[in-house]
């Protein structure tokens, strides 16, 4: 399979021109480490836990781990910097 096809399917979720694999991989590191670490840390321990579930188990896992974030200090923190328009200072709670 190429990686347009594997692009296609969904195997990856980018395809660079060669030379530009580091560059692309920084930009997508930066993306990450600006994000809120409570979900990043979410995320990671849900694709760990779930993978080889099925639908029905994943989705109350998912209920289990939505439910965490909803009532964290991380959240009312990007919605409150979303609202003044600033960038936000997540702190992982």
């Amino acid at each position: 399979m190429d990686a347009r096809r594997a692009l296609e399917v969904g195997l990856v979720n980018a395809v660079v021109e060669e030379g530009q694999q580091i560059a692309t991989a920084v930009e997508m590191a930066e993306e990450l480490a600006s994000m809120a670490p409570l979900v990043l840390r979410t995320i990671k321990r849900f694709v760990r836990k779930t993978l080889p579930k099925g639908p029905s188990e994943l989705m109350l896992e998912a209920q289990m781990e939505i439910g965490g974030i909803a009532a964290s200090a991380d959240k009312r923190e990007g919605e409150l910097a979303f609202a003044e328009k600033r960038a936000p200072l997540f702190a992982g709670r």
